[in-house]
């Protein structure tokens, strides 16, 4: 057996936090209580545990709280989809609750049904679905006037009225349960289908696989496996992502411009490089972020590049590489925003977004409106620039030039943004502070290099 918690007792707001019994058998259902109950309620008068023996369900649950009141409808569902960089992802998870009231043993029953898929080119890459069943053990008692059901020391006070049973928790919260006639939902394993398929290229005789053309979200993917070999030694490792096998494609620009390299979306520890040559020890630029790396270059038209995709290929089920390459137009900054000269320390800039005028899509979140700050590092190192003390949901970008590798960050802490980057002397940063999805309020700005920096600069 396994223990687990009760997802969506938790998320109804119960203190509970003990751990419950999952049920292992051979088909995944539920095990009937010692004392079996009748598919429905019997019609005994109230004041007696026997008026609501029976099987109940869940149909609706209302949570208030400090003025704010809303109703879920049972089975709950929820979903969400996004596609970015050519990769679709979709989830889905319907919950359902349920009461089993015997004269001996009483039981609370959560069924939770998932299943998700990734597509790509419209291809259905990988699907997955499964069902999970948890009970937890309740006490049934019959009061002067009403029931409390007590599920690991969360009291519910229950009345029966017009035939359902209306129970509250504390004045924060109410489930109504209606008589059920119907069979609990069986546990089903998790079923997945993986259609991804390892890529292979005939030996050309040179460190890359082949040649690409063009931009495109998901310009190139596929599996990434041993069978590529490891035919560049990677120069961007790091504690996490080791040299290994590689994948490496000559690319060469149309047109003049800045362009984005991006791996967002693959399944694999790995580093993205671009190189000038097969054995160069210096790259223009990498970057080593397990799951999704992201590099910067501006390229004269007909100038080419050679991007290599190093890493890791254990991996068990997925082993998704996603390579895109997009023009980047760059975000526009306002050469009259507001100049923080080299300013250093907390509260360095107060102020409100309300008439920003930046509105951005960036990698973290939708930031709208934004507000531009100009900062001039008085050294190099390693410096935190934060937005806490703001008194609404910030969304912070860094950036130098247009053509450069930017940071962003939505929730560092509770609402408020922090980025880490590595300054140079004397080179100017673009902050842009602005909302998340609109949101508009008075934030505070904190410039702050690492304490081992300071030491350095005194």
């Amino acid at each position: 057996m396994s223990m687990k918690k009760i997802p969506v007792i938790a998320a109804l707001g119960f203190t509970t936090t003990g751990c419950v019994e999952e049920k292992e058998t051979d088909t995944g259902s539920v095990e009937e209580p010692s004392t079996e109950p009748s598919s429905e309620p019997s019609d005994e008068v109230q004041g007696s545990i026997e008026a609501i023996v029976g099987n109940w369900a869940a149909t609706s649950q209302t949570y208030s709280y400090g003025g704010y009141s809303e109703t879920y409808e049972f089975p709950m569902e929820y979903s969400y989809s996004e596609t970015y960089y050519g990769l679709s992802y979709s989830y889905s998870e319907i919950s359902s609750l349920f009461l089993s009231i015997a004269e001996q043993d009483s039981f609370l029953i959560e069924s939770i049904y998932s299943s998700g898929m990734v597509v790509i080119a419209e291809e259905t890459l990988y699907s997955v679905s499964y069902s999970e069943l948890y009970e937890v053990p309740i006490s049934v008692s019959a009061l002067s006037e009403g029931y409390q059901i007590e599920i690991q020391g969360t009291v519910l006070n229950c009345n029966l009225e017009g035939g359902d049973l209306n129970c509250g928790l504390d004045g924060i919260g109410q489930i109504i349960f209606t008589p059920y006639d119907g069979e609990f939902p069986e546990a089903i394993e998790e079923i997945t289908t993986n259609e991804l398929e390892d890529v292979s290229y005939d030996d050309n005789g040179e460190c890359y696989e082949s040649t690409l053309t063009g931009t495109g979200e998901g310009l190139v993917w596929g599996g990434f496996s041993e069978g590529l070999g490891n035919d560049i030694t990677s120069t961007c490792e790091t504690e996490y992502v080791e040299d290994g096998p590689d994948l490496a494609f000559l690319w060469t620009a149309e047109d003049a411009g800045c362009y984005i390299f991006t791996t967002i979306g693959s399944n694999i520890q790995h580093s993205l490089e671009l190189k000038d040559s097969c054995d160069s020890t210096e790259p223009f630029d990498c970057s080593a972020n397990i799951y999704g790396s992201r590099v910067m270059q501006e390229f004269d038209a007909g100038e080419a590049t050679i991007v290599v995709i190093d890493g890791n290929s254990e991996q068990e089920d997925f082993n998704l590489f996603n390579l895109s390459i997009v023009p980047h137009e760059g975000t526009s900054v306002s050469a009259d925003g507001i100049d923080l000269e080299s300013a250093i320390g907390d509260a360095v800039f107060s102020g409100t977004n309300e008439t920003g005028t930046i509105s951005v899509e960036t990698d973290c979140a939708p930031l709208e409106p934004g507000v531009v700050h100009h900062w001039t590092a008085p050294q190099s190192g390693w410096v935190e620039i934060s937005t806490l003390g703001s008194d609404f949901d910030t969304v912070l970008q860094i950036q130098s030039g247009v053509c450069s590798m930017y940071e962003c960050n939505d929730d560092h802490e509770d609402l408020d943004s922090l980025v880490s980057l590595e300054a140079v002397e004397g080179q100017q940063y673009d902050i842009i502070v602005g909302g998340y999805v609109g949101e508009i309020g008075t934030y505070v700005l904190n410039i702050n290099y690492s304490e081992s920096d300071e030491e350095l600069a005194e």
